[in-house]
């Protein structure tokens, strides 16, 4: 639902304490407490801008009040990497992987600006939050696998342990980059061979994830499931999307 007309909106997800630190900033500012709707939490003008917070935790803003969003945000404990990747399930085109790297700061920041799961950004909007992931992650990698090249590979293992692979490269390389990380995220596939793998590379005293919908919990999977569509949805405007996987 729309929070106004003519004004740029951003949109992003808040955990209910953030809800509650949101309303306890807009009372301190005197904001205009509005009637919340059916599906809806709170609703509020602030000068001319407004804010809409859905049950689902979905909030709705102008863009000019993208610094009040930015400190209700509650931020990662320490540098946070994270990796996921796009195409899997597709029958056609590349699969894509990516990691990226984010401190605290920037994980609340590109929040505010608009990252959550990549499923509930619009095509549209993907070229803009994976430009703003670029700029504030302290690193990122992708690794592009072509259909010809995945039918090589193929025949000498498993997707999943192909994945991990891949993972792994990407992770590896941000990781590289990056020092004193305090959690590794994946998006889960395969449990129980990723960490087996990543064990690897996690440097000591690191916490590994390794869970399903990592995504819709963690701002460094999200940001790397952007980057992961973002050149996935390149690489299929440059052809890709005519060779078939398998076949």
């Amino acid at each position: 639902m729309s929070v106004g007309e003519g004004k740029a909106q951003l949109s992003t997800k808040l955990t209910l304490e953030e809800v509650d630190r949101l309303r306890e900033v807009l009372e301190r500012k005197s904001a205009e407490l509005l009637a919340p709707g059916r599906y809806e939490l709170l609703r509020a003008k602030l000068d001319d801008s407004l804010v809409v917070v859905y049950r689902t935790g979905r909030a709705v803003y102008h863009s000019s009040l993208v610094e009040l969003i930015e400190s209700v945000l509650i931020p990662p404990p320490g540098i946070e990497v994270g990796s996921d990747e796009a195409g899997k399930g597709e029958v056609s085109g590349p699969i894509v992987v990516a990691a990226v790297a984010l401190d605290p700061s920037s994980a609340v920041r590109l929040r505010a600006l608009g990252l959550v799961e990549s499923k509930s950004i619009s095509k549209r909007e993907i070229p803009r939050v994976a430009m703003l992931v670029r700029e504030f992650a302290l690193s990122s990698a992708v690794r592009v696998v072509t259909p010809n090249e995945f039918k090589t590979l193929w025949s000498r293992g498993n997707l999943n342990a192909l994945l991990a692979q891949w993972h792994l490269e990407v992770l590896q390389a941000v990781l590289d980059e990056v020092e004193n990380v305090h959690m590794v995220v994946v998006d889960s596939f395969d449990s129980g061979e990723l960490e087996a793998s990543l064990k690897s590379i996690v440097p000591k005293g690191t916490r590994l994830v390794v869970e399903p919908k990592a995504d819709e919990r963690y701002v460094s999977v999200a940001a790397a499931s952007i980057l992961a569509r973002v050149e996935r949805d390149k690489a299929l405007k440059e052809g890709f999307n005519q060779r078939k996987w398998l076949s």
